[in-house]
């Protein structure tokens, strides 16, 4: 197993965690000239690359799987270009950006992104996707520059241990703090095989924490991956689900922060689930 598939440094400060948040927030968006496709559906931008000045990362088409462990990862043999609405290749920017950054922080440096595996972003799927406009992106691996990585089709099994399942639930966070509509395992098939993230959700760009399907696969994933707690996956946001959210904020020491009704806090609480994720640190 690689150095970064352990816990390496524990640098959990929350002070400081929420003060990178903010700061990785911002982040500035790297400029590349390149093609531009103009269709029914807005101009598109063709990039083979994503991330943020300082993290950006080649993206690998998903062609295949590979056995590994007790199951399979993707294979993802070269480097590929998407097409992408241009605001939101610079919300993946930043997405990319809030991982490595974190990932290089919670390693000291030492562990960064070597390349970032993709289903698609760009897919004619109706009027109602986010695919059609270029606005979501379906993140299959991400590969570290130990060997390490997070694979969406092997991560977030109960065989692949609970330190890649918290690993899985960290990536699925880093795209939260930016997008609204976030699918992980059990919230679509499809999603067995990757992490959706998409700009809108239900017509919306609030990045504001709901008690919607989606958003309680996430939680109720996160709630058992980091604090081990029987917790039902049903993406029914009930009392149960209510009642470990709450005990995750106290574990965080954020237990007045409210991610439904500020986006700050949401991307706070985000940003630190992130900082445990990478590291396979339990709350």
């Amino acid at each position: 197993m690689s150095s970064d598939q352990q816990s390496i440094h524990y640098r959990l400060d929350r002070r400081t965690l929420l003060k990178g948040s903010a700061a990785v927030g911002g982040a500035a968006v790297l400029a590349i000239a390149s093609p531009m496709l103009a269709n029914a559906h807005g101009d598109l931008i063709l990039r083979s690359n994503v991330g943020a000045t300082g993290y950006v990362n080649s993206t690998r088409y998903r062609t295949g799987f590979q056995a590994y462990g007790q199951g399979s990862i993707g294979t993802h043999p070269d480097v590929t270009a998407f097409y992408y609405n241009p605001t939101f290749y610079g919300i993946c920017g930043d997405w990319v950006a809030t991982y490595e950054s974190v990932l290089l922080w919670q390693t000291a440096g030492d562990v960064s992104v070597s390349w970032i595996g993709c289903a698609g972003v760009h897919v004619d799927k109706g009027l109602d996707s986010n695919h059609t406009y270029g606005n979501a992106f379906d993140v299959t691996h991400v590969r570290h520059s130990t060997g390490g990585f997070v694979d969406c089709n092997y991560s977030h099994y109960s065989y692949a241990g609970v330190g890649n399942n918290r690993r899985y639930a960290g990536l699925g966070w880093s795209m939260r703090k930016h997008m609204p509509e976030v699918g992980i395992v059990g919230s679509d098939s499809s999603h067995a095989n990757h992490i959706h993230g998409g700009r809108y959700k239900n017509g919306s760009a609030s990045l504001l924490l709901t008690r919607g399907a989606w958003d309680a696969w996430l939680m109720q994933y996160t709630c058992k991956a980091f604090m081990g707690v029987p917790i039902a996956l049903d993406g029914a946001w009930g009392p149960q689900t209510e009642g470990y959210y709450n005990e995750l904020k106290r574990r965080l020491g954020i237990s007045s922060y409210n991610p439904f009704d500020n986006v700050s806090h949401l991307q706070s609480m985000a940003h630190t689930i992130v900082a445990y994720g990478v590291i396979a640190a339990p709350i």
